[in-house]
C-alpha cells in the first residue's frame, strides 16, 4: 500500500489536483507493460515452486529465462511505443494531459526494468525466502516514503515519477541480487552471466 500510493499521497500535499490526474493517468499508462509480467507470474509461480521442491535449479533456471524472454519479446513494442510517442499516447485523454509526457517516460523505464528482471519476487516466495521479500519490500517502502517527500516537494509530479521509478528499480535490483545470491540464477537471458561471478561458483 504504501509503494502504491505513497507518490499520489505527498502530491496530494504539495502539488496540485492537475498535477495529480496527470501523474495518475501516466503511471496508470506505464503499468500496461508490466501487465504481462502479472500475466506470466500467474502461470509460473507453481512451476517455480515444484521445481525448487525437486530440487532441479538448472530447469528452474531456464524456465525463468524462457519467461523473461517472452514478457521482453511482449511488453518491448509497448515500451517503444510509450518511449517515441508520449504525447500521442497522452493526448487521447485530452490536450492536458500531454504535459505528463515526461512523466510517462520516466515511469515506462522503470515498468520496463521490472519485466527485464523477471519474476525474482516469486522467485523468492516461491522457494522459501518469503522473509527476504519482506525485508526488501520493507526497506524500498522506507525509501519511496523518503524519495516521494523529498522530491516531490521540490520538484512536483515530475518528483513523483522519478521516485516511483527509482522504487521500482531498486525494488527488482535487490530482489535479483537475493535471487542470484540464495538461487544462483541468473534471471536475464539477454545479458551473459560476467566470468568474475561465474569464477565464483
Amino acid at each position: 500500500l504504501i509503494l502504491g500510493y505513497t507518490s499520489t499521497f505527498f502530491l496530494g500535499i504539495f502539488s496540485n489536483a492537475d498535477a495529480i490526474g496527470i501523474f495518475g493517468a501516466a503511471l496508470k499508462i506505464s503499468m500496461l507493460i508490466s501487465f504481462i509480467l502479472v500475466s506470466v507470474n500467474t502461470i509460473a509461480a507453481p512451476k517455480f515452486a515444484e521445481l525448487y521442491t525437486q530440487g532441479n535449479l538448472s530447469s528452474l533456471g531456464k524456465t525463468v529465462q524462457d519467461c523473461v524472454k517472452l514478457m521482453v519479446f511482449a511488453a518491448g513494442p509497448v515500451f517503444l511505443l510509450f518511449i517515441l510517442a508520449p504525447e500521442w499516447i497522452l493526448g487521447f485523454l485530452g490536450p492536458k494531459f500531454k504535459e505528463g509526457s515526461q512523466l510517462l517516460i520516466i515511469l515506462s523505464i522503470g515498468q520496463f526494468i521490472n519485466v527485464v528482471t523477471g519474476s525474482v519476487g516469486y522467485l523468492l516466495i516461491m522457494s522459501g525466502n518469503e522473509s527476504t521479500m519482506r525485508n526488501i519490500t520493507v526497506i524500498i517502502a522506507f525509501e519511496s516514503i523518503f524519495l516521494n517527500l523529498f522530491l516531490i516537494k521540490f520538484f512536483g509530479a515530475l518528483g513523483a515519477a522519478v521516485s516511483t521509478a527509482i522504487s521500482i528499480i531498486s525494488f527488482n535490483a535487490l530482489a535479483f541480487i537475493c535471487v542470484r545470491k540464495k538461487l544462483k540464477i541468473w534471471t536475464l537471458p539477454f545479458l551473459p552471466l560476467p566470468k568474475s561471478i561465474t569464477a565464483l561458483h
